[in-house]
């Protein structure tokens, strides 16, 4: 589709009152001399498309300003007829101020503005006009690069400059890249998933998963050192055989259970003994119960109170724990509030500075041979001067809006409502620790079963068994005397044959971690090889891409991907390398001309790709001796003294 500008119509805006440009869908020069107005004709020409002036710039703003600051009342109005393929389309865009009378008051007061909308003479509403662009033009974004020279290049990220690149020149599948080169063949068997034949993951999915394995075994390997010494040290010194000792246990055992069928036989040949052990036995039954019966009648009354203390203790630690996440927010908010304060200070006069810079006309001389410079450089760096100017004071508003008056007055008031509430808070900490104490003296100690005549009266029954005299007593208690002996000397054996087990068990730990450790190397070398696989694809994939992308551009190259200086590591860029002179430079090393000619070829590009060819406004094109040839309509603007008014030429 081809899109031709017959005639502009500017009123009011940005300081051009009235004019008509007639392009009659030719190719023109736009010439006059500095401040005659020729930005703002690109200006207009994007803002009446995209909203947006032709340098990126916030707050935008289409008003005539005076002497004071803005004119009042007045409609500031750009109209652009366009051939769109023989068929002729007018769109106008007005931006006034909206004035209001409000109740009370005699005289209206500015209140705001609003932007009016005509599409071939008839007014429609903002959505119907930005379809009508969209449908006419394609989306906003194609649009910016259709029609200037550097928004490819200085404003969409290398992402975005890449993915259009892709989209023009067709990408290649993994599958093409590495069936063509015999050293990735490998990457057929490592990209497939888990459990399928067929299904692959995709390169960057790859790399991924290969530097989070690798990241974790590294974790995991300079762990297992320490795990190995740690299990070394844990190794219990031994004596002896493991297996005389487990003999010398069963032997033991043995006795134990010869000793106990003894003593059993001793209390079953005895109906005395029997009855003695009964009794004795019942008498110590009788008295736990006493004793529990005895602590429970005092349990039961404090079981109650200590809740109430530990419900009271918990309430305060709580409130304890508020205060002291308070403190810290408090002693947050203080810091906050002196930095804010300085650095409002700090920025309060830095605005002053810069707002205070004028430009100095010692600049507009020669510092070499004392004359005055052309004036296209004069005009470029007083420009220059202008727009720096306002970018730090743009820098310095943004960067005052986050420490303003009322952010300060924000953080004071929450500092306020913070230590107001820990002050109530310690009042009730103080109070729920008066009510803790009260509880405390309301225990009850517990007075000693021993001290009680039941107590007495059961030990007496006790000792008076114990007195009777009764020879099976005494068998019984020489072979209680041999079995706690034997118990003694199976403790000590089980106590030898754990060091062993302890030992066997550390040293299978160690040999298992030794294991894994081989196991880990041995894995990341094989990722090693695997991400090299992977990075050397990436070489051979953005090497075929840019040579395709490259192909399709004259003189403009690009380069899709950078090696790291630190590492070699191969990282996805899209740099834009324009000829300069003799040499081929970044595109924001290039001088002007070049990068206006580089501009002009992308759009070639893209007009081509698109299918939509629209008017190309090209700014300072004083500076370029030799433009690039485009089939695109090409509107120059140029800087020339001789023209004291704006003056349109066919060139």
């Amino acid at each position: 589709m081809s899109i031709k500008i017959n005639q502009m119509k500017l009123t009011n805006f940005q300081g051009i009152r009235n004019l008509e440009l007639n392009f009659d869908g030719l190719n023109k020069s736009i010439r006059g001399d500095n401040g005659t107005g020729k930005t703002t004709i690109i200006n207009a020409y994007y803002y009446l498309l995209t909203d947006k002036p032709s340098v990126t710039m916030a707050d935008y703003s289409p008003k005539t300003k005076g002497v004071e600051g803005d004119l009042h009342n007045l409609e500031h109005t750009v109209e652009c007829t366009f051939d769109v393929n023989g068929i002729v389309k007018v769109l106008k865009k007005t931006y006034k101020e909206k004035w209001t009378q409000k109740r009370g008051n005699k005289n209206k007061e500015l209140t705001g503005n609003t932007i009016s909308y005509e599409v071939d003479g008839l007014p429609v509403k903002e959505k119907d006009y930005n379809r009508e662009i969209e449908e006419l033009f394609g989306p906003r974004e194609i649009i910016q690069m259709l029609i200037s020279p550097t928004y490819f290049s200085d404003v969409l990220s290398w992402k975005d400059r890449r993915k259009y690149l892709t989209d023009i020149c067709g990408d290649y599948t993994d599958e093409e890249i590495i069936n063509v080169v015999a050293e990735l063949e490998p990457l057929n068997e490592i990209l497939l998933l888990n459990g399928s034949t067929t299904q692959k993951r995709s390169i960057d999915d790859q790399i991924k998963l290969l530097k989070t394995n690798m990241s974790s075994i590294n974790k995991e390997l300079k762990q297992i050192p320490s795990r190995i010494d740690e299990a070394e040290r844990a190794i219990p010194e031994t004596a002896g055989s493991k297996a005389d000792y487990e003999n010398q246990l069963f032997e033991a055992r043995k006795e134990i259970s010869s000793l106990n069928d003894r003593k059993l036989a001793a209390k079953s040949g005895n109906s005395a003994a029997v009855e003695k052990s009964n009794r004795i036995a019942e008498i110590k039954q009788k008295e736990r119960e006493a004793r529990i019966a005895h602590i429970n009648s005092f349990d039961e009354v404090n079981r109650l109170i200590k809740e109430s203390i530990n419900n009271l203790i918990n309430k305060k630690n709580l409130l304890n724990d508020t205060i002291s996440s308070n403190d810290i927010r408090i002693s947050r908010y203080k810091n906050d509030i002196d930095y804010m304060s300085k650095m409002r200070n700090e920025l309060l006069n830095d605005y002053k500075t810069v707002s205070a810079m004028e430009f100095d006309e010692n600049r507009r001389v020669c510092q070499t041979c004392g004359q005055s410079l052309p004036a296209d450089q004069q005009e470029k760096i007083f420009a220059t001067f202008n727009i720096n100017k306002s970018k730090k004071l743009e820098e310095l508003q943004k960067k005052g809006a986050d420490v303003s008056k009322d952010k300060i007055a924000s953080k004071e008031l929450e500092l306020n409502n913070l230590i107001h509430e820990n002050e109530q808070l310690g009042i009730k900490v103080m109070d729920l620790a008066s009510q803790i104490e009260t509880e405390k003296s309301k225990i009850t100690a517990v007075t000693p079963f021993e001290d009680t005549e039941e107590y007495r009266v059961i030990k007496k029954q006790l000792a008076d068994l114990e007195n009777t005299d009764n020879e099976i007593d005494k068998v019984i208690e020489e072979i209680d005397k041999e079995i706690h002996e034997c118990n003694v000397k199976v403790a000590t054996l089980n106590t030898h044959i754990s060091r062993f087990q302890l030992a066997e068990e550390q040293q299978k730990r160690i040999d298992e971690l030794e294991a894994r450790q081989a196991q880990l190397a041995e894995d990341y070398d094989r990722y090693e090889y695997e991400l090299s696989l992977c990075e050397k694809f990436i070489i051979e994939k953005v090497k075929r891409i840019t040579k395709k992308i490259n192909q399709r551009f004259k003189t403009v190259n690009f380069e899709l991907f950078e090696k790291q200086i630190t590492n070699d590591a191969i990282i996805e860029s899209c740099n834009v390398m324009v000829p300069n002179e003799k040499s081929i430079v970044p595109y924001k090393m290039a001088n002007n001309a070049s990068r206006i000619n580089a501009g002009i070829e992308i759009i070639d590009t893209l007009s081509e790709h698109f299918n939509i060819r629209m008017p190309i406004f090209v700014d300072n094109a004083e500076s370029v001796t030799k433009i690039t040839s485009t089939s695109n309509q090409l509107i120059r603007l140029v800087v020339d003294e001789d023209y004291k008014t704006l003056t349109m030429v066919e060139e």
